[in-house]
Formats: C-alpha cells, structure tokens, sequence
C-alpha cells in the first residue's frame, strides 16, 4: 500500500481515539461520526479497511472497518466486480486464520460472521470451499475452536428469517445444510468423545498449600 494509506491509517486511529475520549464534546462526536460516514459510503471504501484490518493495533479501527466491510457485504456484493469479491473474501478469511485464535472474541465472532455472510449469498455456486473449510477446521486440533464458531454463526445465520434472502434462497440454504449435517454430526460426536477420554490434569495436579 501507498505512504497515503498509512496517512490515512494513523489519521483514523486518532479519530477512534479522540471519539472514544471522555473528554471530547458531543459536538465534535457528531463531526467525527459525519467523517466516518462519509469514508464508508465511498466506493471501494473495502480495500481501505482491508488495509486498515490487518495493519492496525487499534480495536476501534478493527471494528469500525469490519462494520464497514459489513454494510458492503449487505448492501453492494452482487454489483461488486468478481475479483474482487474474491479478494474480500480471501482476505477476511486468511485473516481469520492468522490472528482468530488470539483475537479477543468480540473480532472473531465478528470477521466470522462476515465471512457467513458472504457464504449465505454465494455458497456453493461461487463459494464452495465454505463448508469444506469449516469441516477441515473441526477436524484439526488448532483450528477446532474457529472451526465450532464457524459453525455455530453459521447456524444461525442460514436459518435467519432476515428478509434479504429470497424465500427461494433461505430454502436452498436449509437443504444444502442438512445434506451435510450427517457429517457434522459425526465430526461432533468425534469432539465430544476426544474431550472425554483427555486427562483431567487440573483434576488430578497438586493443589497449591493453603495460606496458613
């Protein structure tokens, strides 16, 4: 990226932290909220906070570019260049992988969701590693947990009575998803038996004397 994107960076880094200052009046609340506004409309807008997402320390700045990815999930994807879309998704869900599991929960569930709401537009057709990935990540010890958030949000979410699906489509969500739940249900079964059969280590351990 550009110098002028990393201007633009440290730039929006100030005003999430000037926005979230007890200090700062209501007034200059409401002339920072106009500023982010108007960021987020812009066309393209996405490939900023992409940029922003995965060079920032500032949670603000992470939430505030997911919720911006967020609305052009919902409102533009479809009119949205085919490259593109593959570059948004790529990049949430390569980003998902490399810091979901020490991101704080709130980030996560959030950069899941996103990554389900793309999935309720375009899986299988354009999307069809989805489900595939979500399976590996259950199936692999590092990845489990990400992979029963994915689920779970995705349980969710497909069954979802949210108007911006067609009745056609909310249907041939439901099928798809239950032609799979065999397997997942299997793959659960498997977790579940692994936990129970692990040893209880702070069960067993020591305990540390009393204070006397």
């Amino acid at each position: 990226m550009s110098q002028t994107d990393k201007e633009s960076l440290v730039a929006l880094e100030h005003l999430m932290e000037e926005f979230f200052t007890h200090s700062t009046s209501n007034g200059r609340k409401h002339d920072i909220e106009t500023q982010l506004n108007s960021f987020s409309s812009q066309r393209d807008c996405w490939k900023l906070c992409v940029y922003f997402l995965t060079h920032t320390s500032s949670q603000y700045v992470s939430m505030y570019s997911l919720s911006t990815i967020e609305s052009v999930i919902n409102r533009q994807w479809v009119a949205l260049e085919w490259e593109h879309r593959v570059q948004l998704k790529s990049a949430l869900y390569n980003y998902l992988m490399e810091q979901g599991p020490t991101a704080p929960h709130f980030l996560r569930n959030k950069l899941a969701k996103l990554i389900v709401d793309i999935a309720r537009l375009d899986w299988p057709h354009f999307f069809p590693e989805f489900l595939t990935n979500i399976i590996q990540l259950l199936q692999s010890n590092d990845g489990q947990l990400l992979g029963l958030v994915m689920l779970h949000i995705t349980s969710e979410e497909f069954m979802s009575s949210r108007p911006d699906l067609s009745s056609y489509r909310k249907d041939e969500l439901t099928k798809l998803l239950q032609q799979n739940i065999p397997q997942i249900f299997q793959i659960l079964c498997t977790i579940l038996q692994n936990l129970g059969i692990k040893p209880r280590h702070a069960a067993t351990a020591t305990p540390p004397p009393s204070p006397t």
